[in-house]
């Protein structure tokens, strides 16, 4: 009886807990290692629902910028030191010194064109990283713009294990495609700089 009492007693890890485990077995979650608590999406059907990640990097150690600046797509950001960035037609490409964290953003559509940016986006991600899967969804902000995100986790070359957070945001002139790659563990210093990157980004009128 006693022993019967005990099993009894032990609490079950419900259908939200198992979806922790299952997530944060996968590595770092980008959305909520970038975003914060921005305030939570719901979760699409090919993720569990309840499924978060480890807590926010929050402000963290001051991240050094300097400017990056593109007229003719309208876009100003911030380039943390050591990070390369390179534009091959309109899309502008950065990536980290080590090579384990990239960024790419480019325009993709007129204004208010945020929601079909990113289901075509998804829909291109979960093709050309097959296997792959989206995870999870968070909101938060690029620069000064609500965005929700959609993270995949995905394959790439030789079978490697790829992170991908997606999104687009939109300005009275043009709608943005932004995506972030990444390892499926960076380092909190390669996660640091992609935020203070995001938040430094500002849109203006294309020239």
């Amino acid at each position: 009886m006693p022993s019967m009492a005990r099993r009894q007693a032990r609490p079950r890890r419900g259908p939200q807990v198992l979806a922790l485990i299952a997530t944060l077995a996968l590595g770092t979650v980008l959305g909520w290692a970038i975003f914060g608590r921005e305030g939570d999406a719901p979760e699409p059907k090919a993720a569990a629902a309840g499924a978060t990640g480890p807590a926010a990097t929050g402000a963290g150690p001051k991240v050094p910028l300097s400017k990056a600046s593109y007229p003719k797509l309208g876009l100003a950001f911030g380039r943390p030191s050591g990070w390369k960035a390179s534009q091959q037609g309109g899309v502008v490409k950065l990536s980290a010194t080590d090579a384990t964290v990239s960024l790419a953003v480019s325009i993709s559509g007129g204004a208010g064109r945020e929601k079909q940016v990113r289901r075509y986006e998804q829909g291109q991600l979960l093709r050309l990283f097959k296997p792959a899967r989206v995870i999870t969804r968070q909101r938060g902000k690029i620069g000064l713009l609500p965005v929700l995100s959609t993270e995949i986790a995905g394959t790439a070359k030789r079978r490697r294990p790829i992170r991908i957070l997606s999104t687009a945001a939109t300005t009275r002139y043009r709608t943005y495609s932004v995506q972030v790659f990444s390892t499926p563990r960076p380092t909190a210093a390669r996660l640091a700089e992609v935020q203070a990157m995001l938040k430094s980004f500002r849109f203006a009128k294309p020239s």
